[in-house]
């Protein structure tokens, strides 16, 4: 049986035949049956890739390596794997599409009878700190943070494919993802300012600092650990007045 094998051309083969009280229900007929099968594969070409070796432990597994669409030992013509479709493929086409059927009343929800892959992002604003923890892992860049005098969140439906990456990595569990379809905003391409906030600045020097949310929850958490007095009052300087205050101190 392993001659034959071999001189059917899936390479070299180990082949060890399941003894009758096999857990696997398999027995030394059911592998030398699909050895037998192995004669309706064809010989691979002068050009094919020589097979790998098989190590082929029980009668199901053998049945698997020769019968599998994906993995079978003679299939002589696979097609390759479609290549990833990258997401600037179709999504402006398919935004263009939308964008000309939102002219319409009413607004349409399906496209050739599925759901538009269209969503609206949502923040909890009395939870969000305005970290940036979902603009930096946000996979297709949906999500911007403007660090400025003003901090804002923004959001593009037009870029946001629904994988939720923000919600898991907000520390605060302050985002939530539904699919939703704004066809005015779609159409028009504009990002919605979902977070904003001034940037408190320094108490010594006047230089931007944080945002109130965050360094009021900075402060919480320090008082909530015993932290009193200037050590606190410390979350509202910037770095290098921080560093002057500890070395006079």
């Amino acid at each position: 049986m392993l001659l034959e094998s071999v001189r059917l051309g899936p390479g070299p083969v180990v082949c060890a035949c399941a003894v009758p009280e096999c857990p696997n229900n398999a027995s030394a007929r059911d592998c030398q049956q699909l050895i037998a099968s192995l004669s309706r594969l064809t010989t691979p070409g002068e050009n094919r890739d020589p097979a790998p070796a098989l190590l082929v432990l029980g009668a199901d597994e053998l049945r698997a390596l020769i019968d599998g669409p994906e993995k079978g030992i003679g299939c002589e013509e696979r097609s390759p794997p479609p290549p990833p479709v990258e997401e600037d493929a179709y999504r402006p086409a398919l935004i263009a599409r939308v964008g000309e059927m939102a002219k319409t009343k009413p607004f349409p929800t399906r496209l050739n009878g599925l759901p538009l892959p269209f969503f609206d992002l949502h923040v909890d604003r009395s939870k969000c700190t305005l970290c940036g923890a979902c603009k930096r892992t946000c996979p297709t860049g949906a999500l911007t943070l403007v660090a400025e005098h003003t901090r804002r969140l923004a959001f593009s439906t037009r870029a946001c494919i629904g994988c939720r990456t923000c919600v898991n990595r907000c520390p605060e569990g302050a985002i939530s993802v539904d699919a939703v379809f704004l066809p005015q905003t779609l159409a028009e391409g504009t990002e919605c300012i979902k977070m904003e906030a001034e940037n408190i600045c320094c108490k010594n020097c006047g230089k931007p600092v944080s945002n109130p949310f965050r360094l009021k929850k900075i402060e919480t958490r320090m008082r909530s650990q015993g932290v009193v007095g200037s050590s606190c009052g410390s979350v509202y300087l910037c770095e290098a007045c921080k560093r002057m205050q500890a070395l006079f101190s």
